[in-house]
């Protein structure tokens, strides 16, 4: 879930910076920002999820984070709840940063890539 949170959030950051040009972010606040929320989305997002792709799994979580944005967030607000939370290491990934003035295509975008670099539980392929 964590690599899975950083890609998305690394690749969102990639878009930005080539759109904008000079995005005042800072790369590793980003990255462990998204891997924070990467964790949430693992540990219980996406367990409550219907069955469906990846990619409309990650985009309903990307949207209710944005209209939850004004109180924090859907991730920030499940954090509580996540079993991953109890490790002291893994909890500072949890402080997910501030996004709420981001554009709703920025949440959409990457609840879409997290939910495609997660993928279906259990479905490893070797």
């Amino acid at each position: 879930g964590a690599a899975a949170g950083a890609g998305a959030a690394g690749l969102l950051y990639a878009l930005r910076s080539t759109v904008d040009g000079n995005d005042d972010r800072e790369i590793s606040d980003e990255l462990l920002a998204g891997a924070g929320k990467g964790l949430i989305y693992a540990a219980i997002v996406e367990r409550v999820l219907p069955g469906g792709h990846p990619a409309l799994k990650g985009a309903v979580a990307g949207t209710a984070e944005y209209f939850a944005a004004p109180w924090g967030g859907v991730f920030s607000q499940l954090q509580t709840l996540s079993p991953v939370r109890k490790i002291p290491v893994v909890s500072v990934l949890l402080e997910a940063g501030d996004a709420e003035d981001d554009p709703y295509l920025a949440f959409l975008l990457y609840g879409v890539a997290l939910g495609v670099l997660y993928g279906e539980p259990g479905n490893d392929s070797e």
